[in-house]
């Protein structure tokens, strides 16, 4: 059949027809067709290929023209018939090496397979990587012109009247707006009462970000007035959650549980963000000019716009300035000269998304490295699959074919798997990108655009693009470099180079490199995540529940009334059935808040501005200190009696040492103004990490509650005798039954609110861990791989050693040891360039050096193990082979 196909192109081509085509579709036909398909289907393919060709041939002897040197298109790929148009040739010999691509890869579908699953991962990986970073870091902050937006942040929050002083006198910002973070309580809708994160702002501060309410109208200048009205803006969140997405809301009444009502103006649009993610609702800020003290709870910050040619340094400057003359001007602010070199202007880009741009940027480098060891795992593979077809391409190169088109079929079969592995690495980003953001802390700034965008879709594209190119570009490159005639030698079965051994063995050694460096980086991670979770808190959150009622000034108009209603509290909890202790605090450990004030011990100069100290103040309830665990190293506790007398407080070691350098200080005084009675110390207890288990304890004082300091709420902390779930129930419903109209915004254990501290650390600690399973899978799949095809090309060697008596354990040993050689080479680069890089990631690490020896000694073991385990397999296979049979083979 095959012949007599052959003869009618010839009879019909005549001269047209080229000297390779026929006999490489003769080639195709015995090497692929015959063994896939069997005879009769085979035959059937080959009359095909000659009935289409028929035509083609003939307009060619027509016009007297001839087949291209090289072959146009032919069926295989390599030449042979194909249509006259340059364009339309180019293009059918793409499909044709398309084909033809997928032919061969079918033909070995382990080796495919694998190469295609180890690509889908990791170009999964880096599509999800590039998402997070695109959304939160590259994309700018839809507001209008954001780069020209700072945030006036001193070290001290501002009074409103700082920011009337900015707005007055600044001249490098052409608007100056302010806002107050405000607790709001919605006591009316469709649902239970709820409190929800909000902000007091200036009537300029919708219209200063470009964006304004989809619904009604944003505020007034007036408004912003001490007499200005009592209105509200929504989000479109809250409008949908709690009033059903009603228009009708606009123009209508809240209550918001103060002494009046509030009348809602606008809704924002689902696209508006926030300055910080969970505000919900505004209200306006009232900046009053003939208000110029300081007041606690009215702590607010600056948002501006620079003017053309400003920069950040340059308002600071400005600002600085501005503030040091109100400071001068006016007695009694908070802000004293000293604190004004705190003072920094930054872009409010930074402010947002400055927190987590390194530790973003060490996801992505990570990513970037598993990459690379996936392509340098491929391109390993496509070299042994190139190695195994080195007779064919040899035979297909003495049958016309030239060096071009051997490289460029090759480099298809790599984009061929490029493009397989991609697309499964956009299905798994795709659907693993939403699950991985839920796992992300609640306080991550932009976690909502994180997703798969037509930017990200794109990168994922050019990423598997590249990832071809880099695996197939090196093994093609060698195979259009081997001579034909040496692989077509008898005893040169393998007709494996000294270059390409050298290249695997080069590849091995990237791999294993890389492989250490994102192993490093992981175990640095999971260590300092493990470190913080080690650390002692100062208190014994076991068995310790937490609860934060909300009350409303409407029905707690004075300072006494809700003093007295936590008070009554305090008695209702400590009756329930399996307490122990109950206490309260204003600013709960592990949570955001508190205030820093400025202490002096009474015997020094208080006109010396050295002898005050920044403390960080606490407001407690007696039974705080049990109910927490905290143990008084000296001295007493604070009790009921001292909340009437009020001169009282407890330090902290870290505060003790501050102001008088050691730690029993009871019996010692302190005041925070010279005009002020000054407070006796009665205790010392042991530091507390406030800030969360990565946090350094802060010197602390303890000062019993009064009255006036309640406004914001006590979280009341309830000690259990069993089990803390029963008992945060029956607490949550113990103060409903105080008052059904109380909002509790807070309601968990304290294990838990601890734990969330270091969530940050936990995520980053998951994910590396992933990172570093999936590295050492891939540098085990290569070198496996690598070391099987080695053993297959030395079978020769094997078994002659075999024959002449060598030991199965000597073979196994000579296996391993070849073997494990660039392995050891790689890790020793991989150890040196961690240890290198040990400074860049300094910050992200807690508790141990970032040139930690035990996980760098500890991963080069571990990369061993596994590279050891990796070359048992293929070395048992050698040790077994029959000298005979592999003799008869060569």
């Amino acid at each position: 059949m095959t012949w007599l196909g052959e003869r009618i192109l010839r009879l019909v081509a005549g001269r047209s027809l080229g000297p390779s085509a026929a006999t490489e579709l003769d080639e195709e036909f015995r090497t692929f067709i015959l063994p896939e398909r069997g005879t009769l289907r085979a035959r059937l393919w080959y009359g095909g290929q000659v009935l289409r060709s028929t035509p083609h041939f003939l307009r060619l002897r027509v016009r007297g023209e001839s087949e291209a040197p090289n072959g146009v298109g032919g069926a295989s790929g390599f030449g042979g018939p194909g249509p006259e148009g340059p364009g339309d040739g180019r293009v059918r010999r793409i499909l044709r090496s398309t084909r033809f691509a997928f032919r061969v890869l079918r033909r070995r579908p382990v080796l495919s397979g694998a190469a295609v699953l180890t690509l889908a991962l990791a170009l999964g990986f880096s599509t999800a990587a590039y998402g997070v970073l695109e959304a939160v870091l590259l994309r700018s902050l839809p507001y209008e012109a954001p780069q020209k937006l700072v945030w006036v942040h001193p070290d001290w929050p501002l009074a409103p009247a700082h920011i009337d002083a900015i707005r007055a006198n600044a001249r490098s910002l052409t608007e100056v707006g302010g806002f107050e973070r405000r607790l709001l309580n919605f006591l009316d809708g469709n649902q239970d009462p709820e409190q929800v994160r909000g902000a007091a702002v200036t009537a300029n501060h919708f219209d200063m970000l470009g964006s304004g309410p989809v619904l009604g109208r944003g505020f007034l200048p007036e408004e912003s007035q001490p007499d200005g009205g009592n209105v509200i803006i929504l989000s479109h969140a809250l409008w949908a959650s709690r009033y059903g997405s009603d228009p009708g809301i606009v123009g209508r009444t809240v209550d918001l549980g103060l002494p009046v009502p509030y009348t809602v103006v606008g809704i924002m649009g689902p696209g508006h963000r926030p300055i910080e993610e969970d505000w919900a609702a505004w209200v306006p800020l009232r900046l009053d000019p003939a208000s110029e003290g300081w007041d606690f709870w009215r702590s607010a910050y600056a948002i501006g716009r620079m003017a053309d040619g400003s920069t950040p340094d340059g308002v600071n400057g400005e600002v600085a300035q501005i503030i040091e003359e109100y400071v001068t001007r006016v007695p009694g602010t908070a802000f004293r000269i000293e604190d004004l070199a705190e003072a920094r202007v930054v872009p409010l880009e930074e402010v947002i998304v400055g927190p987590v741009r390194q530790g973003i940027w060490a996801l992505v480098i990570g990513v970037g490295l598993l990459l690379l060891i996936a392509c340098a795992n491929v391109g390993n593979l496509l070299m042994a699959l190139a190695s195994a077809r080195q007779r064919e391409l040899a035979v297909r190169r003495a049958l016309g074919a030239d060096r071009g088109q051997i490289v460029r079929q090759l480099f298809t079969e790599s984009m061929v798997l490029a493009v397989l592995g991609g697309t499964g690495g956009m299905a798994l980003a795709h659907v693993a990108l939403p699950a991985a953001v839920r796992l992300l802390p609640p306080d991550m700034p932009r976690t909502d655009e994180i997703g798969i965008s037509f930017t990200v879709l794109i990168v994922g594209v050019g990423l598997a693009l590249v990832s071809g190119a880099l695996a197939g570009a090196l093994p093609a490159y060698l195979q259009s470099r081997n001579d034909p005639g040496v692989a077509l030698q008898g005893s040169g079965r393998s007709g494996v180079t000294r270059v390409t051994r050298r290249t695997h063995t080069g590849l091995i050694i990237l791999e294993s490199a890389l492989a250490v460096v994102v192993a490093v980086g992981a175990g640095l991670m999971l260590r300092s995540f493990n470190a913080a979770l080690s650390e002692d808190p100062g208190f014994n959150p076991q068995n310790v529940v937490a609860v934060r009622p909300s009350l409303a000034r409407a029905r707690y108009p004075t300072d006494q009334d809700r003093a007295q209603f936590f008070m009554d509290a305090q008695e209702r909890l400590a009756a329930l059935p399996g307490v122990e202790e109950v206490g309260g605090i204003l600013f709960l450990p592990m949570t955001s808040g508190g205030w820093r004030g400025l202490w002096a011990v009474i015997g020094t100069d208080l006109e010396d501005e050295e002898s005050w100290k920044g403390i960080s103040n606490r407001t407690v309830l007696p039974g705080y200190f049990e109910s927490m665990g905290m143990r008084v190293l000296h001295g007493r506790s604070l009790t009921r009696e001292d909340l009437a007398e009020n001169q009282v407080t407890v330090v902290n070691q870290a505060a003790a040492r501050l102001l008088f350098g050691e730690d029993d200080v009871v019996g010692r005084e302190v005041t925070r103004d010279s005009e002020l009675p000054p407070r006796r110390i009665v205790g010392v207890v042991e530091d507390v990490r406030q800030g969360g288990l990565d946090a350094d304890p802060l010197p602390e004082m303890y000062h019993p509650l009064t009255a006036e300091q309640v406004r914001g709420g006590l979280y009341l902390t309830v000690k259990a005798a069993g089990e803390a779930e029963p008992v945060l129930l029956a607490a949550r419903q113990a103060l409903l039954d105080l008052d059904p109209r109380i909002p509790i915004p807070h309601a968990e254990a304290l294990t838990a609110t601890v734990r969330r501290s270091v969530t940050m650390r936990e995520v980053s600690a998951l994910g590396a861990g992933a990172f570093a399973l999936f590295g050492l899978l891939l540098g085990a799949v290569g070198i496996y791989g690598v070391t099987s095809f080695q053993v297959s090309t030395q079978m020769r060697e094997v078994g002659v050693r075999v024959a002449l008596g060598a030991r199965s354990t000597r073979i196994v040993r000579g296996v391993v040891v070849r073997g494990l050689l660039p392995v050891q080479v790689g890790v020793g680069v991989g150890v040196a360039s961690a240890w290198m890089a040990g400074g860049a990631i300094e910050s992200l690490v807690y508790g141990i050096p970032a040139r930690d020896p035990t996980t760098l000694l500890a991963v080069a073991g571990i990369l061993t193990g596994v590279a050891l385990i990796a070359q048992v397999g293929p070395a048992l296979r050698a040790s077994r082979a029959d000298p005979v049979e592999v003799l008869n083979q060569e």
